[in-house]
C-alpha cells in the first residue's frame, strides 16, 4: 500500500519563538551532570575510558565548527585535551571508538559504506597512524571496535550482503568471517569483547530486511581464536515466535533485548553469563512496555553494570555474577536535562571503584534550526548498593501474533 506524507509549514512572527525549548546552561544542569564539550550541535557522540580519563569523539554541525572533533577529560569533566578537529569534512562518519594504554582508536566509514578508515591518536590527541580497510561490499550500518591495553584492536562489521567479519585493524592477520547473514536478513547491532582468556567474542543479530518481519529475529555469539578461526555461532536464546536482538557483550556477561509482539509490549532486557548461556535472567521489569538497547560495562570479572532505554526513561543497575547466578542491583534513573528530548545512551563506561560513567545526547527540535543536540555525562557510584538481588529467570512468554509488521529496531 502506498503511503502519503503531508508536510505542514507554519509561519511565525518574532514573538512566536518565546516557547521554544532551550537546553539549560551549565549553571542549571541537574546535580552531577556535565557537558564534555559545552555547546549545541553535537552529534554522533561516542566515548571510551583510558586509565583515569575519558575520550569523546563527536561531530559538530556547520554553525558550531563543522567536522569531527576529539576531546579528553577527567572522569568528572575537567579538560585534559582541548577539543581538536581531526576530520575537517564529514565524508567519513566516525562510528566506533576503543582505547589502549597508549592511544585512542577511531573507526570511520565513508559515504559509500564500503571503506573504513581506522586512525590512532596519542595521549595528546595527535594522529599517530591510519589504516584504510576496503570491505569489498557496503556495510549495513553497525560496526564495533574493541582493543586490548597492549594495543591489539579488532574491528567487527556487518556486511550488506553476506558476512559478519572480524578484522585486525593493523593488518597483522587476514579478516575472519564470524557468521553468515541469512538471505533477506540484516544486522541491527554488532558487539565485541575480549574474554578473560584473551579470545575475541563477537555478537550480532539478524533482523528481517526492510524492517518488516513475519518471523522472529535471532541474536548470536561466536568465539574467534587467536589463529583467526571462528567457532560455530551460538544462539543467545531460541524461543519459538519470539525475537532476540541488539546484543551487548562484556567479558563476563551477554545482554540483549527480547519481546513477544510487534508493538514491543512486554519487551524486556535479558542477561546471561557469557560462556554459560543456558540460564537467562531478566533485568528490566517485563511489565514495562518498552525496554530496549542494552549496554554493558565491566569493572572486574563478574562485576559490571548494565544500562538500557525504557518507555519511561533511561536506567542503570549493577550486575554481579557469582555461585548463585546473576544478581542485579538497584535500578536507578538516568536523568533527562530537557523533558521533551528524545532518550538516548551513547556509552556506558567503567571508571573504577564501582563507578560508571553514562554519556548521552539530547536532541530538541527547534522551528528555526531543526534538530539541536547536546552531549551530557554523569557518574553513578554503584559500589555502595545494597546487596544485589538474584535476578529472576526469564519467563517463557506467549507467542507473538503472526503476519504483523515491525518498525524497529532497524536503523
Amino acid at each position: 500500500m502506498r503511503k502519503l506524507l503531508f508536510l505542514v509549514v507554519a509561519a511565525c512572527g518574532p514573538g512566536d519563538h518565546a516557547d521554544i525549548p532551550v537546553p539549560p546552561d551549565a549553571n542549571t544542569l541537574p546535580p552531577g551532570v556535565w557537558e564534555p564539550d559545552p555547546g549545541t550541535g553535537r552529534l554522533d557522540a561516542i566515548a571510551v575510558t583510558s586509565g583515569d580519563s575519558v575520550w569523546f569523539a563527536y561531530r559538530r554541525v556547520p554553525n558550531a565548527g563543522d567536522g569531527y572533533w576529539l576531546t579528553k577529560t577527567t572522569t568528572d569533566g575537567q579538560p585534559i585535551v582541548a577539543p581538536v578537529k581531526f576530520d575537517a569534512n564529514v565524508f567519513y562518519r566516525t562510528r566506533a571508538i576503543a582505547a589502549t594504554d597508549s592511544s585512542v582508536v577511531l573507526a570511520s566509514a565513508d559515504r559509500n559504506e564500503s571503506t573504513v578508515l581506522v586512525r590512532r591518536f596519542d595521549q595528546a590527541g595527535l594522529e599517530s597512524s591510519r589504516v584504510t580497510i576496503e570491505l569489498g561490499e557496503p556495510l549495513y550500518g553497525p560496526m564495533s571496535l574493541v582493543a586490548k591495553p597492549s594495543g591489539e584492536a579488532k574491528l567487527v562489521v556487518a556486511g550488506n550482503v553476506h558476512e559478519i567479519v572480524a578484522i585486525d585493524v593493523d593488518g597483522a592477520s587476514t579478516p575472519t568471517t564470524v557468521g553468515m547473514r541469512v538471505p533477506r536478513y540484516q544486522a541491527s547491532r554488532v558487539a565485541a569483547t575480549f574474554a578473560p582468556d584473551g579470545e575475541l567474542v563477537v555478537g550480532w543479530d539478524l533482523v528481517y530486511e526492510r524492517c518488516y518481519d513475519f518471523e522472529p529475529f535471532t541474536a548470536h555469539t561466536a568465539v574467534v581464536h587467536g589463529d583467526g578461526v571462528a567457532e560455530a555461532p551460538s544462539v543467545l536464546r531460541d524461543l519459538p515466535d519470539h525475537s532476540e536482538y541488539a546484543p551487548a557483550l562484556s567479558p563476563s556477561f551477554a545482554a540483549w533485548q527480547q519481546d513477544d509482539d510487534v508493538t514491543h509490549v512486554n519487551a524486556t532486557i535479558a542477561v546471561a553469563a557469557l560462556g554459560d548461556l543456558g540460564t537467562v535472567y531478566e533485568v528490566a521489569d517485563p511489565e514495562e512496555s518498552f525496554n530496549y538497547q542494552p549496554l554493558l560495562a565491566e569493572e572486574s570479572p563478574g562485576r559490571a553494570a548494565i544500562a538500557w532505554l525504557g518507555d519511561h526513561g533511561r536506567y542503570i543497575a549493577a550486575l554481579v555474577r557469582d555461585a548463585s547466578g546473576v544478581r542485579v542491583g538497584v535500578v536507578r534513573d538516568i536523568p533527562k536535562v530537557h523533558p521533551s528530548a528524545r532518550p538516548t545512551i551513547d556509552a556506558l563506561l567503567s571508571i573504577g571503584n564501582g563507578r560508571y560513567l553514562v554519556t548521552w545526547s539530547e536532541t530538541i527540535d527547534t522551528p528555526s534550526f531543526g534538530p539541536d543536540a547536546r552531549q551530557y555525562a554523569m557518574t553513578f557510584d554503584l559500589s555502595n548498593d545494597p546487596s544485589p538481588r538474584v535476578a529472576r529467570p526469564a519467563r517463557t512468554m506467549p507467542a507473538r501474533p503472526r503476519g504483523m509488521h515491525r518498525i524497529a529496531p532497524c536503523l
